[in-house]
């Protein structure tokens, strides 16, 4: 798995890259962490070059979405393949996570979320 981080305007973008399973969820987990630990409130993950994820993975975006929760931000989750949404629906997470169908729609529903003060509250696992 290949992870690569930058930044539009104030918003984090990550992007990810092959799988996410029980041995690359915890390089996934640590750098959605280092960036909370920075200071992100609204962090956008592109998953369009994700091909699998696992419940280690899933349970590693879920623990950071909580932190952000904490602190009235949000993840956003944009692109993912069909196996990967489902996912997230199998693991009845789908409600409680946002989704966009590009990392443009994803950077607009994170703007109209920090307008209207959006934040539902974190999932429990």
């Amino acid at each position: 798995m290949d992870i690569r981080l930058s930044k539009n305007e104030e918003i984090d973008v990550v992007e990810v890259k092959g799988e996410v399973d029980l041995y690359s969820a915890p390089k996934l987990k640590e750098s959605l962490l280092s960036l909370v630990e920075k200071g992100a409130q609204w962090i956008l993950i592109d998953l369009r070059r994700v091909s699998y994820i696992d419940s280690s993975g899933l349970a590693a975006i879920i623990e950071v979405l909580r932190k952000l929760k904490d602190r009235k931000g949000d993840i956003i989750l944009c692109s993912p393949a069909s196996n990967v949404r489902s996912a997230f629906r199998i693991a009845r997470l789908d409600e409680a996570v946002s989704f966009a169908d590009d990392v443009a729609a994803g950077l607009k529903q994170i703007a109209e979320k920090k307008k209207g003060g959006e934040v539902s509250d974190p999932p429990s696992l």
